[in-house]
């Protein structure tokens, strides 16, 4: 699963693992919310969600994991 999440980095945005992990937390949220989009249009594509959504939303959660303290700003 790991490998897929990091191409999944690669194939949506054209970014590696550890340049997503060097981006500054506006660019973070940036991707947050792409991540988001992708989610939601994938969710109304199929039921039940493709792969594409599911990493998607998979990266969602790792990203808010991964910086507990700032959870309430990456929602805004």
């Amino acid at each position: 699963m790991e490998e897929r999440l990091k191409q999944f980095l690669v194939d949506e945005f054209n970014l590696t693992f550890e340049e997503a992990c060097k981006m500054s937390l506006e660019e973070k949220k940036a991707l947050f919310d792409k991540c988001a989009e992708i989610e939601l249009d994938e969710a109304y594509k199929s039921d039940p969600i493709s792969e594409r959504g599911l990493l998607a939303s998979l990266w969602q959660d790792i990203m808010l994991t991964k910086v507990p303290e700032k959870e309430d700003e990456m929602k805004e």
